[in-house]
C-alpha cells in the first residue's frame, strides 16, 4: 500500500528521468459544452455561409439582433415592390384599352341637323289655296342614343372598378404568398445553420477517425462505417442547401422582377 502512489504516478508519467517526466497529452482535443446546440459556440458568426443567424445564435450574440430577417431582406431587395409595379403596369394597360375604346363617345350627344324642301299651302287674296315647296331646317336629338350612351358610361365605370379591384386582389394574394415563402426560407435557413454546426463536429470526429485508421487503431470495417455515416450527413446538408435555393428561386419567380432589385443578396455556399 505504501508503493501505491508511486505506481499511480508511473502510470500518469512517461518513462525517463524525473525532471523530464510529463503527463501524456492527446493529439486531438475535443471541447465539450453544456449547450443543447454546441455549434452555436463552435461556429463563429462570420462562418455562417452568409445566411441569417439562428434564434439561438442571436441570443448568444446580441450584436447580431439588428441583422434583418429573410423577410426583411426580401422587402429590402424589392421583391414586394416588383409585384406592386408589375400589377400597376397591368392595370394601366387594361384601363388604357378601356379608355381608348370609348374615347369618342361624346359624338353620340351631337344633335342631327337636316335641311330640305317641304310643301306648304298658301292662300291668296281671292281665297284660293296654292301649294309650293319651301326650304326647311330641322334639328333632332335621338333620346335612345343618349340613354344608351349613359348606360355605356355606367358599364365602363363598373368595368374600371372591377379591373382595379381584381388587380389589387391578385397583388395582395401574391404578396401574402411571398411572405409565406420568406418565412419558410427563414425556417429552412435556421435549420441549415444547425446542420452546419453538427456537420462541423462530424468533420472533426471524422478527422480523428482517419488518424485512428492510419495508426491501425480501428479496423477497416469500422472506418468505412464511420465514413458512410459522415457522407450521409454531408448529403443531408446538401439536400438542405438545395431546398433553400429552390425557395429562393420560387421567391424570385413569384416577384417577377425585370431586373435584380439589389446587387447583393444572401447566398449559400456548398461545402
Amino acid at each position: 500500500m505504501r508503493n501505491l502512489p508511486l505506481l499511480l504516478l508511473s502510470l500518469l508519467c512517461t518513462c525517463g528521468p524525473a525532471p523530464s517526466c510529463q503527463a501524456q497529452v492527446p493529439d486531438t482535443l475535443i471541447t465539450v459544452t453544456k449547450l443543447p446546440y454546441p455549434e452555436a459556440r463552435i461556429f463563429a458568426p462570420p462562418v455562417r455561409e452568409g445566411l441569417a443567424p439562428s434564434r439561438h445564435e442571436q441570443s448568444e450574440h446580441p450584436h447580431l439582433s439588428h441583422l434583418p430577417s429573410p423577410e426583411e431582406r426580401g422587402r429590402g431587395r424589392g421583391y414586394e415592390s416588383c409585384i406592386q409595379t408589375r400589377h400597376l403596369r397591368l392595370r394601366e394597360a387594361e384601363l388604357a384599352t378601356l379608355t381608348k375604346a370609348h374615347k369618342k363617345d361624346w359624338l353620340k350627344y351631337i344633335p342631327s341637323l337636316n335641311a330640305g324642301l317641304s310643301p306648304a299651302l298658301r292662300r291668296d287674296q281671292d281665297g284660293n289655296f296654292s301649294s309650293r315647296l319651301t326650304p326647311t331646317l330641322s334639328l333632332g336629338i335621338n333620346s335612345s342614343l343618349i340613354y344608351q350612351a349613359h348606360r355605356n358610361k355606367q358599364q365602363r365605370a363598373a368595368t374600371r372598378e372591377s379591373i382595379i379591384k381584381r388587380s389589387q386582389l391578385k397583388e395582395d394574394i401574391e404578396i401574402a404568398k411571398l411572405h409565406r415563402l420568406q418565412r419558410r426560407l427563414e425556417v429552412e435557413t435556421d435549420k441549415l445553420n444547425l446542420h452546419n454546426g453538427v456537420a462541423d463536429i462530424d468533420r472533426q470526429l471524422f478527422t480523428l477517425y482517419q488518424k485512428q485508421y492510419e495508426n491501425h487503431d480501428i479496423s477497416p470495417e469500422e472506418y468505412l462505417l464511420k465514413r458512410k455515416t459522415f457522407l450521409l450527413q454531408e448529403l443531408r446538408n446538401q439536400d438542405q442547401i438545395t431546398r433553400i435555393e429552390t425557395l429562393q428561386y420560387e421567391i424570385e419567380n413569384l416577384a417577377g422582377c425585370l431586373s435584380n432589385p439589389q446587387a447583393h443578396h444572401p447566398t449559400t455556399t456548398k461545402k
